[in-house]
């Protein structure tokens, strides 16, 4: 008997759907040993037409990256609020800004859903940690929101979701959100009733339209960078259970703006460690 071995790799292409209780999410992956035993856990998200950065990120149209400065999202504080600009690029140059006329949905979601696979986690209907808004673009490349966010997580981006119409653009709407059934049904009247598709949500004396054609149409792209959402404060209480009978005593905050002074050996200057923020 002759004993060898062969040094060679394979390849595993495989696709298959997801379904996170939204319906099917349609997905696509190749595997090789490289992989395999993979310890990535960057935040690497496909870009798209869309992209949430923060106010002084300043995106540029020269930038040839998906990347880096010109998309950052800074760190924030939990019920704080703050804000960032929704970015409208071209399809066929995602560093090319391009006017848009429609209305997409913008959510924090949770980047680290997934540690392996950040597309996966940005495909995940259910990643979502805040309620959606409505974003309208009105032939303009860019729009601003403010808000804050009752949620404190390490790792959070933004994502948008646009509904795409049958050419493959984004479908032309301004409804003002998803409880918006009248203009949903004339969107789905002007441009997805020959598809078949919502026939029973989008018609008249139906309900839930929007939920539907986000389903069949919806879009996800998540933000080009992910962000921090920090806790306001962290409150520390002591108590002698050994001595102490009072068991409801709650003792009061520290107030957010109080210093300590050098005699108490305390610092004397704030530290920016999140955007726009001083801690103490």
């Amino acid at each position: 008997m002759i004993l060898g071995s062969i040094d060679t790799t394979f390849s595993l292409a495989i696709q298959y759907t997801v379904n996170f209780g939204s319906g099917p999410v349609p997905q696509a992956a190749v595997f090789n040993a490289d992989d395999i035993c993979a310890n990535n856990t960057g935040y690497y998200p496909a870009g798209g037409r869309y992209n949430v950065a923060s106010l002084d990120a300043t995106p540029a149209n020269s930038n040839t990256a998906l990347h880096g400065a010109p998309y950052n999202l800074y760190s924030q504080v939990a019920d704080r609020e703050f804000t960032v600009e929704v970015y409208s690029y071209d399809q066929d140059n995602l560093t090319q800004r391009k006017e848009s006329n429609t209305t997409i949905e913008v959510e924090i979601f949770n980047a680290g859903l997934f540690g392996r696979d950040t597309n996966l986690t940005c495909n995940n209907p259910d990643s979502n940690v805040t309620e959606p808004v409505f974003v309208p673009f009105y032939n303009e490349t860019w729009s601003t929101i403010s808000g804050d966010y009752n949620v404190a997580m390490r790792n959070v981006g933004f994502r948008t979701w646009h509904l795409s119409s049958p050419d493959g653009g984004a479908a032309d709407h301004h409804c003002s959100n998803k409880y918006d059934e009248t203009c949903f049904q004339t969107l789905y009247t002007d441009v997805y009733a020959p598809e078949g598709n919502c026939t029973a949500a989008c018609t008249s004396g139906g309900s839930g339209c929007y939920p539907c054609l986000k389903t069949y149409y919806g879009n996800p792209i998540c933000s080009r960078d992910n962000f921090s959402i920090r806790p306001d404060a962290f409150v520390a209480k002591l108590i002698d259970s050994n001595q102490s009978t009072d068991t409801t005593y709650t003792p009061t905050p520290v107030p957010l703006a109080h210093s300590k002074t050098p005699a108490d050996g305390g610092l004397t200057n704030s530290s920016n460690v999140v955007a726009g923020y001083g801690y103490r």
